[in-house]
């Protein structure tokens, strides 16, 4: 999951390559009618749980 930290803007994907796709189509889709930043900036959280051996 993804989520912009300035706007209400958010997406999921199943993979990181997924991901990323979705975000540029949802910043797109965001700022169509507005000045869009050339530069966005993904900051990766892996939170995994782990069981003991």
């Amino acid at each position: 999951m993804a989520e912009c930290s300035t706007e209400s803007i958010f997406t999921q994907a199943d993979t990181w390559d997924e991901l990323r796709r979705n975000v540029k189509e949802a910043m797109e889709a965001y700022c169509f009618d507005k000045s869009q930043s050339s530069v966005i900036r993904l900051h990766l959280i892996c939170d995994e749980v782990l069981t003991p051996a």
